[in-house]
């Protein structure tokens, strides 16, 4: 007599490494400009700016988006920053994050990134000037999520900039370079992948 005997054993669930993962993150930021520096001496940031960052990619456990900033400046000290009223700061950032989940509610996701910022000064509800930089973003999100598809979260970033600016020597450091943090606070909106 033979008996055969059929061992059946199900293969692991193979989780991809490469997805896309679709995230639209909308903040309210605030500034602190430090060291010397045109932004920090010459300027003061509005009570709050705006955010927003798109993430359409993940790899393991790393998300890259792209985010773009807005905060609005008044001049303070016009021998220093020129006869103009305001200082209108925009960015546009290339960010990588990881996401390092502590619980099913709560992620901590430091990042870094890089992008481009445009100062666009400005006198009498018209545009003055503006000059372009280069920044370089290091900080971390801390996120509390509500539903599968919103969460909120707070953040904390410094970033360096060096700006293209023509002025003389003596004024290189003042003007073509600033330190920054910026704090924010905002939702996220998360699209869920589907079954």
């Amino acid at each position: 007599m033979l008996t055969q005997i059929v061992f059946a054993q199900e293969e692991p669930t193979k989780t991809k490494a490469f997805t896309t993962k679709h995230q639209f993150f909308l903040n309210l930021n605030y500034h602190y400009n430090f060291g010397d520096n045109f932004l920090s001496k010459a300027n003061s940031p509005s009570f709050a700016g705006i955010g927003i960052q798109y993430n359409m990619l993940k790899l393991n456990n790393f998300k890259a988006g792209i985010a773009y900033d807005f905060m609005n400046y008044k001049v303070t000290d016009k021998a220093l920053g020129g006869n103009l009223n305001s200082t209108n700061y925009n960015s546009l950032a290339l960010k990588i994050q990881y996401e390092q989940n502590l619980n099913s509610e709560w992620t901590v996701e430091p990042y870094t990134g890089i992008g481009q910022v445009m100062i666009q000064q400005r006198s009498n509800g018209s545009g003055y000037g503006s000059f372009y930089g280069t920044s370089y973003y290091l900080g971390a999100n801390v996120t509390h999520k509500l539903t599968d598809r919103f969460s909120v979260y707070s953040g904390i970033n410094y970033n360096f900039t060096s700006y293209n600016v023509k002025t003389a020597k003596e004024f290189e450091d003042f003007f073509q370079r600033s330190n920054q943090l910026q704090f924010s606070l905002g939702i996220i909106f998360t699209i869920p992948k589907k079954p």
